[in-house]
């Protein structure tokens, strides 16, 4: 089994985990995936 280390994110980190939140969310709203969205979130059920 591969040995594997997790360790907390830094500010460094931080544009390579918004792009990976922001293709996330595309995915989303291409797909018509809004199964979590909740009034206020940047999930809204009609795609705006």
């Amino acid at each position: 089994m591969t040995a594997r280390s997790i360790r907390r994110a830094t500010a460094d980190d931080v544009p390579v985990v918004t792009q990976i939140r922001n293709d996330a969310h595309a995915k989303k709203v291409a797909h018509g995936d809004y199964a979590g969205a909740r009034k206020g979130t940047d999930f809204p059920k009609d795609g705006c």
